[in-house]
């Protein structure tokens, strides 16, 4: 199908985010409640998140959605996240409640390229603190894919400040930030892309898509990608950054989990990015229980959220270590991780 379709195929298939959410709603039975946050000032129309779940919950996961950065939140990320805050704040007395802020970034090529999706991002947790009040330590960054990617892209600029990017200095730490298969690498020369047979993903259309947030192609322009696209951007791809660009991340985030499928394309520029984070969150006195990695054996793309859209009932055990991170930091409620530095796999 991804092969086959193109992006007006894709724009006529598939809902804006703001009506899968709406969807949501309605099955749910609950109000909708979104934010418009301003990102170039106060005459700027900005872009909007939506709530999922109580907007004033003790703990808020500020997710950014995949999609290759050209396509909508699907219903299958929505049901996955809201079933993850009713699971999460039903799961024992006296542990903090949690909610989900769901920013709908603008899509490449006709909305907007890289960096405007960077800019909503940082305006959107600087509009958290400023705005809404909250402090960092009750604010954990979350994104799967694309927006895994971006959720880096929006650490790398609070340690490095983008030029054009809105500036984000934080008093305190975020609370943690949790990644399913972050798209870090626009590269599809790895080993793991033999894993297309057991994949959600191709490098056909990844490349395709690559090409349209840097700007390389517009949606009326479709063709095929012969070339391997490079940004040569560390804030697009988190792997082209060396271990020491990492320095310091612990007083960015508390902590951080990172999600892998064993199946996935993607499995080996993730798990070559995390041996970088993990030498530079250590390397300035990063604990080394600060980082988690999880990789679901025989899963594919986004494996948590692909068993729910999927439509499966139960869940798979990586799915679970997922929500027992977050349960964690629940408990801890935004105190130091007590997780270990490790790699779990989960069957």
């Amino acid at each position: 199908m991804l092969r086959h379709s193109d992006l007006a195929v894709s724009r006529a298939i598939f809902k804006p985010t703001i009506e899968v959410y709406q969807d949501l709603c309605k099955q749910t039975g609950r109000d909708p409640k979104s934010l418009q946050v301003k990102v170039n000032g106060s005459g700027s129309e900005g872009v909007l998140a939506h709530w999922v779940g109580d907007e004033g919950a003790d703990l808020v996961v500020l997710y950014l959605h995949g999609g290759g950065y050209t396509q909508p939140a699907s219903p299958g990320h929505l049901q996955y996240l809201d079933g993850l805050v009713k699971d999460l704040n039903n799961q024992e007395k006296g542990a903090a409640s949690i909610s989900i802020l769901v920013l709908a970034y603008s899509l490449a090529p006709e909305q907007a390229i890289f960096p405007t999706q960077l800019r909503e991002a940082a305006a959107t947790l600087l509009h958290l603190v400023r705005v809404c009040g909250r402090s960092p330590a009750s604010i954990v960054l979350g994104g799967d894919s694309a927006g895994g990617g971006l959720a880096l892209a929006l650490l790398s600029h609070i340690l490095h400040p983008k030029e054009g990017v809105p500036h984000v200095e934080l008093q305190v730490p975020l609370a943690g930030a949790f990644l399913f298969s972050p798209w870090v690498s626009f590269s599809t020369e790895f080993a793991s892309y033999r894993n297309e047979e057991s994949d959600t993903l191709s490098a056909f259309v990844l490349k395709k898509w690559a090409a349209m947030y840097l700007g390389a192609m517009d949606g009326g322009n479709e063709r095929e990608v012969i070339w391997d696209v490079q940004s040569n951007d560390v804030y697009a791809e988190a792997l082209i950054a060396e271990p020491s660009w990492w320095h310091g991340l612990d007083s960015v985030v508390e902590s951080m989990l990172v999600w892998v499928g064993g199946k996935e394309i993607l499995h080996d520029p993730v798990t070559g990015f995390v041996t970088k984070l993990k030498k530079g969150w250590k390397a300035q006195g990063g604990l080394e229980d600060g980082v988690v990695v999880i990789e679901g054996r025989d899963e594919a793309h986004i494996g948590p959220i692909l068993n729910v859209s999927l439509g499966r009932k139960s869940k798979r055990m990586s799915q679970v270590a997922v929500e027992a991170w977050l349960l964690d930091h629940l408990r801890r409620d935004g105190k130091s991780p007590e997780v270990g530095l490790r790699t779990a796999f989960a069957p």
